[in-house]
Order: structure tokens, then C-alpha cells, then sequence
């Protein structure tokens, strides 16, 4: 079984993991056919949800365990600066799709948020994220006075509630990012 998914649009040649690892800034390239390639957007939105799921998955055990004090520690962000990007790459293999960087350059003008929710959905979650994002960061940098930790975090979790869903939805939905895109299994 192949480490990479990736094969060019054009060509069908398959794209490495190690190419994919190892790309300069500047573009990723066939090296068959010696086209251009990007991620699609669709592409792009469901390796962010993998990323963010494994990410989760990883963090959540080691802060329970060690507390808010080990995001202060050198050797966690100097890990978390080498694996992140391995694990990103290994995650894009597996669940990306390629195209031609022109009809994905195109493309981006037409970008949306969450594509896959109604208007009503989309503000709930903008909502949710502009209470728990700063409510997080606030809280780790210990920057959150006591008086207003309470308050904040009950009104953040009224609005989770509304938004539990809706995140089902988005992301195991009938047209949800992670449904039907297995590992080995890209969806095109």
C-alpha cells in the first residue's frame, strides 16, 4: 500500500510523500509532466479538520495530564514545530486531491467560510468561535481575571450547545468535510 494518495491530473503520476514533505515554497510540480499543482480548496478544508481532529486527539490527553504549565515549556513547542508539519504532510497524502493550479487559483475567488451551512449556521458558529478562541488564549496566558472567567465560559457553553450541531453537521454531515474521505479512500 502506497504512503501517498497523490497522483497529478494531468498525468496520473503518483506524488511522494517525501516530494511532498520536501517542496520549496515556491509551487509543487510534477515531475512527470512538469505541471503546476495546488491542493483543491475542498482539499485544503478537509485536511484542516483531520489536522485539527489529530491535533485535538493529541493535546487534550497531555493537558489533562500535565496542565496548562506544559504549554509553557520549550521542548513542547519545539516538538510541535517538527510534528506538525510531518504530520500535516502524512495527513495531505492521504486525504488530498491535486489539481491544476490555474482552475485552483480561479477557484479561490469564490472561497466560502462553511460552504456546506446555511447562512443562520454560519453565524452561530462565528459566534462560537469568537467566545471560546479568545476565551482559550486569554485563559492560558493567564491573562483572564476571576471575575469575568465565569460568566464568559457559561455564556460560551449556552452558545456550544447551538453549535454541537451544527459542527456535526460540517464535518459528518450528508456533504460534510469528513464524511465519505477515508484515509485511503480521497473522495475526487
Amino acid at each position: 500500500m502506497p504512503i501517498s494518495n497523490l497522483k497529478c491530473p494531468h498525468c496520473q503520476t503518483s506524488y511522494s510523500l517525501g516530494r511532498l514533505l520536501g517542496h520549496k515554497f515556491g509551487g509543487r510540480f510534477c515531475h512527470g509532466c512538469k505541471s503546476r499543482l495546488a491542493f483543491t480548496p475542498e482539499s485544503s478544508r478537509r485536511v484542516g479538520a483531520w489536522c485539527g481532529l489529530v491535533n485535538f486527539a493529541l493535546l487534550f490527553p497531555l493537558a489533562v495530564t500535565f496542565g496548562t504549565t506544559l504549554f509553557y515549556s520549550w521542548p513542547f513547542w519545539i516538538g510541535l514545530v517538527v510534528f506538525a508539519p510531518v504530520a500535516g504532510g502524512v495527513l495531505a497524502s492521504r486525504v488530498a486531491v491535486f489539481a491544476p493550479h490555474e482552475q485552483v487559483r480561479a477557484q479561490r475567488r469564490r472561497i466560502e467560510l462553511f460552504p456546506n451551512l446555511s447562512r443562520r449556521d454560519r453565524w452561530i458558529l462565528v459566534v462560537h468561535y469568537s467566545l471560546i478562541i479568545p476565551l482559550f488564549a486569554l485563559v492560558l496566558l493567564r491573562l483572564m481575571p476571576e471575575w469575568l472567567l465565569l460568566p464568559w465560559a457559561l455564556t460560551a457553553c449556552v452558545v456550544s450547545i447551538f453549535a454541537l450541531p451544527i459542527l456535526w453537521r460540517k464535518y459528518f454531515g450528508k456533504h460534510g468535510m469528513l464524511r465519505g474521505a477515508g484515509f485511503g479512500n480521497p473522495s475526487h
